[in-house]
């Protein structure tokens, strides 16, 4: 197209100049007329072939609105290309970064920079995929969640809460670093629950993590307003490459509910090994269903043993815990340690616990001695629980009812003071006497004790297990024994297995349990 235009100047050209000489053959004073008109014609020429000597590529670069390009006449085509690169890496790589914080963005939890719930499921589906330890334990996963979630965001405002998440997702990553051969990953589920993917064997390299991980969430607790700290619970559990992230969730929830229940703060592990058990693969509405068909087809019962405590007065005592059979009755009883949990949570665990105290004034119908039945924080919460406490109990026998001890954890008598006052004096005004167990996980309820009417308290796990080489618990059980046998109030304690720990355990006036 540049030739065929050069040559339509040319003849142009030649045309006009063979006009300009017929005019000057034909009027000699128009000579001056004649080159000026010739000069301005030059100069359009040469204007007009200059506009054409522009490459294509050229005028695309200079085109663009990000690269402008405007080589030199005398720039050959390397020169030109090296130019170009030049100009165009700083673009790509500004586009590589965008693309970068795109991908952050999209698999991280905007407030506590954890990994975000998606991310954290793939890397688990992921991870189970992996048939390099084929047979044996891959690794764990913690689930953390803050109970008073939903309190803490209706006494705070919005950025007090964001800020505190923040505060804890920069501690998690700082704590995790600590760890790089447990190769963790940290999520924020939702809301309240967080999750740390650990895919390791076992042993120090996941023990130590998860133990630094619960004593930095401890740290984090949260006033609440009524001068309570907010409250964690934690579950763990263990999985294989034969496992579905369904299995190990579930196993989690489980163990989550079984945390929440029991009301300490302790990591509560629930693992692989129990896969098989029907009850691990059951949702909530699952549950539901089996509670209520179980009270409604009267398919809960008691299981009971025979405790004796070296010292006590009491010659024959024994302790009842709640189990489900299941319909058909092909699998033995499901024990209240699987299913309370789940009935606490879905509100159901008033009934179960009615059901447990009508069942004991049935065995103490047949049976001497004393009876122990175990009751949930969560029913005594219930404002109409007691009443139908008091309704069962209004048709027993005052004998039997002497004979019935309702045993309820401190952690109730922490909390939630005033229900645990209000529900333990209608217990004593029916003649039922109350226990209570793990004073030594709720230290604070030694100085609530003085409040309530009780028989005894309880001690066990590792605070008993540890007396001897601990001078904190040697000062705790000395706190305890004191005061509560100072108010006529017996102190029985659990897993004291050697015999040191029973002859210290004796010495400070407590009694031992006899296996």
């Amino acid at each position: 197209m540049m030739g065929s235009v050069r040559r339509l100047l040319m003849i142009s050209t030649l045309v006009v100049v063979g006009l300009l000489f017929g005019m000057l053959a034909i009027d000699a004073p128009l000579v001056w007329l004649v080159l000026g008109v010739a000069g301005l014609w030059v100069l359009f020429v040469a204007a007009l072939l200059a506009v054409l000597r522009r490459t294509p590529a050229a005028e695309a670069f200079a085109a663009s609105p990000e690269i402008k390009v405007k080589p030199p006449e005398s720039m050959d085509d390397a020169e030109l290309l090296d130019e170009v690169r030049e100009r165009v890496a700083p673009s790509m790589d500004e586009q590589m970064a965008r693309i970068e914080q795109l991908e952050i963005e999209l698999n991280r939890d905007p407030v506590t920079g954890l990994a975000n719930r998606a991310y954290f499921l793939n890397e688990l589906k992921r991870v189970l995929r992996d048939d390099a330890r084929q047979g044996a334990v891959s690794g764990y996963v913690l689930l953390v969640r803050q109970r008073d979630m939903a309190r803490l965001q209706n006494q705070s405002d919005r950025q007090e809460i964001d800020d505190w998440l923040h505060l804890l997702g920069t501690r998690v990553h700082e704590t995790l670093a600590e760890y790089p051969q447990a190769r963790a990953l940290a999520a924020r589920l939702n809301g309240a629950d967080f999750a740390v993917l650990l895919p390791v064997g076992g042993g120090p390299e996941v023990m130590r993590p998860i133990q630094r991980l619960h004593e930095l969430f401890e740290t984090l607790r949260v006033k609440l307003d009524s001068q309570n700290l907010s409250r964690w619970a934690f579950a763990l559990t263990d999985y294989t490459v034969q496992c579905t992230p369904k299995e190990v969730l579930t196993r989690l929830d489980l163990a989550l509910m079984c945390a929440e229940s029991a009301g300490h703060d302790e990591v509560e592990f629930l693992s692989h090994a129990d896969r098989d058990s029907s009850e691990l693969r059951m949702g909530e509405a699952s549950w539901r269903t089996l509670i209520s068909q179980a009270l409604d087809e009267d398919r809960l019962s008691l299981e009971v043993r025979t405790v004796r405590y070296e010292g006590d007065d009491l010659t024959e005592r024994h302790e009842a815990s709640l189990s489900l059979r299941e319909d058909g009755g092909l699998q033995p009883p499901m024990s209240g340690y699987l299913f309370m949990p789940a009935a606490a949570r879905l509100g159901l665990s008033s009934d179960c616990d009615m059901r447990a105290l009508a069942l004991a004034l049935s065995w103490l119908g047949e049976h001497p001695g004393v009876l122990v039945v175990r009751m949930s924080v969560s029913s005594l919460l219930n404002s109409q629980y007691l009443d139908e406490v008091r309704r069962i109990c209004a048709f027993a026998d005052q004998d039997l009812l002497r004979r019935v001890v309702v045993e309820l954890d401190a952690y109730g008598l922490t909390r939630y003071l005033d229900a645990f006052k209000a529900f333990t004096q209608g217990l004593n005004h029916v003649g039922i006497a109350v226990g209570l167990r793990g004073l030594d996980q709720q230290p604070d309820a030694l100085r609530k004790i003085h409040e309530i009417d009780i028989s005894y308290v309880k001690l066990g796990g590792a605070f008993v297990r540890d007396l001897l080489s601990s001078p904190g618990g040697v000062q705790m059980m000395v706190a305890v024994t004191e005061t509560a046998i100072g108010m006529g109030v017996r102190v029985y304690v659990d897993d004291a297995d050697d015999e040191a720990t029973r002859s210290m355990v004796l010495e400070y006036g407590a009694l031992p349990r006899q296996y």
